[in-house]
């Protein structure tokens, strides 16, 4: 029953990504082998918030359901586990060390027409690969487009599924 509560809880605005050795948390081998990165959610931050608790639900069940595809985790962080104490949730993922596409574009400005092209072809690879899980994200921006690793060379992943659904075919 408590447990029930609070996962139902566990559905914050407060949250703080951070970089963790991943020998400390998480038990899936993948996690394990590079770094992670730990979202922590305050539950008390919860209580009177039902649409957070709905949109962190929305990205729980859609990274679970993302991660049962080995494909989409070239595109998407994958979620490890959840963790959850009587003050916080703690979800691991997968840490992108890149910077935002946002972050790009306001320091470089406009994106060269051949950097873009690329950049749509593996968005647009992802949704369908999404789609075809039955996940719609419905937030696609360039603040939640994370490039995988430093450089502009390296491959996008989409992340912050709060605000996506998920369909029963």
């Amino acid at each position: 029953r408590r447990r029930a509560r609070a996962r139902a809880h566990t559905h914050a605005c407060s949250c703080t990504l951070v970089s963790a050795p991943p020998p400390q948390v998480g038990t899936s081998g993948s996690a394990r082998d590079k770094p992670v990165a730990l979202k922590e959610i305050d539950l008390g931050a919860l209580e009177e918030d039902e649409e957070a608790l709905e949109m962190l639900e929305a990205e729980v069940v859609a990274l679970r359901r993302a991660a049962q595809s080995p494909s989409l985790s070239a595109v998407t962080p994958t979620l490890h586990e959840v963790l959850c104490t009587p003050e916080e949730l703690v979800l691991v993922m997968d840490c992108v060390a890149g910077c935002e596409l946002f972050e790009l574009i306001d320091q470089q400005g406009a994106l060269p027409p051949p950097v873009v092209c690329a950049l749509m072809r593996q968005l647009l690879a992802a949704l369908a690969e999404l789609h075809a899980l039955d996940i719609v994200h419905r937030d696609i921006k360039p603040e939640n487009l994370l490039y995988a690793c430093p450089g502009e060379d390296s491959a996008l992943k989409l992340v912050d599924f709060g605000m996506g659904e998920t369909f029963t075919p």
